[in-house]
């Protein structure tokens, strides 16, 4: 892929914001393209963010890596359950022993 950075800039930004998405679409992606633009997302840890903007735009199908980008989201919802798990948990505790905190 010639720019993966700027692709994965469009991916993002359609997700987040909720827009078409503007790639070209002359040029399909292919699993070296999304092999290499993972290993980028994963370093900035945006690949949860990635794997959500190339399922929701229907282009990860029949595709080596679709496994590896939707293991990536549910690895990130695992994370996050366990933060709010925790957060709970000290949540509680500060209440029992009655310390005030901003939640």
């Amino acid at each position: 892929m010639k720019n993966a950075g700027a692709t994965i800039v469009k991916l993002i930004g359609s997700e987040v914001c909720g827009s078409t998405l503007p790639l070209p679409c002359n040029s399909p992606i292919t699993d070296k393209d999304l092999a290499e633009m993972y290993s980028i997302a994963k370093k900035h840890d945006i690949a949860h963010i990635l794997s959500s903007a190339l399922i929701n735009n229907g282009l990860l199908t029949a595709s080596a890596m679709e496994n590896v980008y939707r293991e990536q989201v549910y690895s990130t919802l695992y994370r996050y359950e366990n933060q709010c798990y925790a957060f709970d948990k000290v949540c509680d505790v500060l209440e029992k022993e009655k310390i005030k905190y901003i939640p």
